[in-house]
């Protein structure tokens, strides 16, 4: 074998200190590489499962931490050396790197992953390296040569004739039109994979910014899920202006619960039902003073009479907050209190059938104005019956009218 040749093209002989003239990853000057050519291969892949492993770890120390990593790795591919070089990146990063929690791809992880070291010890122990220190390491970097080009890059809108982003496409925001509708991403257009986008289109109801100006669904009425159909939205659940079951409001605060939105009338349930954060407020004082609260039971909490458990008065008002008005002032049993009863011995009232007591008299005719229940008993004998509010009692007359009855005037009296 000529050992003159270099050949794995990494710059380096076997009589210039490579070690391995098969793999380009090992050579003078580039430490104990733990990554082999498979393992590599299998990074470059993008099969790394670090959510998984992660999530899979339930470790508490860092040192637990690593160990689980490293298992989890191993079992998914890696070679135990690779696996830990990966999990000692992954830590250093998490650890010495906050903003790469929540923006991996920002300039500020970069700068960070690399002068912390993290990006260096990385490229000593796996053999990736990063060659333009644009954070990106070959061969995820689809050209490790030009600081410009790396996944995910801007393309930009200048014709470079470069894939910037590593997408297998060159300049395609700046010429590409990929739904036919007359712009590219660079002349405008928001989505290039929807002909309906485009700066100018006409604005449809369908939840997209179809005319690229930053407004969405301009022109339609915006709606809300109410799912507890109290007709008030709940502002979190947004809808498509052509949604059924929506709403065109967002008073809801609770979606669940129908009496709770704002301006709700307050109830006495310990909740807030009108939004106003206050619960059972006014309803649980006691206005008027007379120890009961309209969530206590006062039926009417600015009139002191009125509460529960107060003596009844017959005046056509409920005062114990029953539901009823003047219970056990109703001589005649007819309905009416005796109070406004104007003949509260007979069933009724002036104008109703003559009945005084049921079941016992029970004569025809209609009480009149004066309390009076007239009743022709024949041609010539006419019944007055009478209820007299002062002694409490209904009596009757008989009276007799016509020569040929020779009936005298009587008069006796029934106990209401």
């Amino acid at each position: 074998m000529d050992e003159g040749f270099d050949i794995d093209g990494d710059g380096f002989t076997p009589c210039t200190g490579d070690r391995n003239d098969a793999d380009p990853n090992i050579f003078p000057g580039q430490g104990c590489v733990s990554c082999s050519t498979a393992d590599l291969a299998w990074l470059a892949s993008g099969n790394t499962p670090t959510q998984f492993c992660v999530s899979g770890c339930s470790a508490t120390t860092l040192e637990e931490i690593q160990l689980c990593l490293v298992e989890c790795y191993t079992q998914v591919g890696l070679s135990e050396p690779c696996a830990t070089c990966l999990v000692e990146y992954q830590l250093c990063v998490g650890i010495e790197c906050a903003v790469c929690a929540t923006d991996p791809n920002s300039p500020e992880c970069i700068l960070c992953r690399q002068t912390t070291g993290c990006d260096s010890a990385y490229s000593a122990c796996s053999g990736l390296q990063d060659i333009d220190s644009d954070g990106y390491f070959a061969p995820f970097d689809c050209d490790d040569n030009n600081a410009a080009v790396y996944p995910d890059a801007p393309e930009g809108c200048t014709i470079d004739g470069l894939d910037n982003d590593c997408d297998g496409q060159v300049d395609e925001d700046a010429i590409m039109d990929n739904d036919g509708d007359g712009y590219t991403l660079c002349t405008g257009d928001r989505n290039n994979t929807d002909a309906s986008v485009f700066p100018g289109a006409p604005e449809l109801c369908d939840g997209m910014d179809n005319d690229c100006n930053g407004l969405v669904d301009e022109g339609f009425t915006l709606f809300f899920r109410d799912f507890d159909g109290d007709g008030y939205g709940d502002p979190q659940v947004p809808q498509l202006c052509n949604a059924t079951g929506g709403v065109a409001n967002q008073l809801d605060r609770d979606d669940g619960e129908p009496t709770v939105y704002i301006g709700a009338p307050e109830l006495c349930d310990g909740i807030d039902n009108d939004c106003d954060g206050q619960v059972d407020e006014v309803i649980s004082e006691d206005a008027d003073a007379d120890g009961y609260t309209i969530c206590s039971g006062d039926c009417d909490d600015n009139d002191p009479a009125i509460r529960p458990e107060a003596i009844e008065v017959c005046d056509g008002v409920g005062y114990n907050c029953n539901g009823l008005a003047d219970e056990g002032f109703d001589a005649d049993g007819d309905g009416l209190s005796d109070c406004v009863d104007g003949c509260p011995f007979f069933l009724g009232d002036v104008g109703s059938p003559c009945v005084i007591i049921p079941g016992e008299l029970v004569p025809t005719g209609i009480i009149n104005a004066t309390c009076t229940c007239t009743v022709s008993c024949s041609q010539s004998i006419v019944i007055d019956l009478r209820a007299d509010l002062n002694s409490q009692e209904a009596s009757f007359i008989i009276r007799t009218e016509g020569p040929s009855v020779s009936f005298a005037r009587a008069e006796a009296s029934l106990l209401a």
